[in-house]
């Protein structure tokens, strides 16, 4: 049962959700074992009623985020856009730029988390950067 998702705010991790942690600065040392300026933890509710985008850093909801969520015959898709000024940071991400990140998506088909699964690291990566992957930003054509 994909999609169940009744958690709010701090809790989105508790219901189907996706969760990327990420920092767009080039200089932010990969190494680096907690979390800090710049570094952020976003949730996405994978709910197709209403959804919903929650920052931990920030101890909010992302109103201004737009999500889709499309079924393949795989899986699913699922898009979001999240504007930059929502984010409140100093750092624009650039063409070019290597960035530290992780994907994590959670699997609730009952009431709570029954599954996690990991891009990279371990389930500490919420406050251990060390274990996060790397992206380069590129311009879409």
């Amino acid at each position: 049962h994909p999609f169940i998702n009744k958690e709010k705010q701090d809790r989105l991790w508790n219901g189907d959700s996706l969760e990327v942690a990420f920092n767009f600065d080039p200089v932010a040392d990969p190494e680096r074992t907690q979390m800090e300026e710049g570094d952020f933890q976003i949730a996405i509710s994978l709910n197709r009623e209403k959804p919903y985008v929650w920052c931990w850093q920030l101890n909010k909801e992302i109103t201004k985020a737009a999500l889709a969520v499309s079924p393949t015959e795989k899986g699913y898709i699922c898009e979001v856009r999240i504007p930059w000024d929502a984010l409140k940071s100093s750092v624009k991400p650039r063409p070019g730029t290597r960035i530290t990140v992780n994907f994590v998506l959670n699997d609730a088909d009952g009431h709570d988390r029954e599954c996690q699964m990991l891009w990279a690291g371990d389930k500490g990566f919420y406050k251990d950067p060390s274990v996060w992957g790397f992206a380069d930003i590129e311009l879409l054509p």
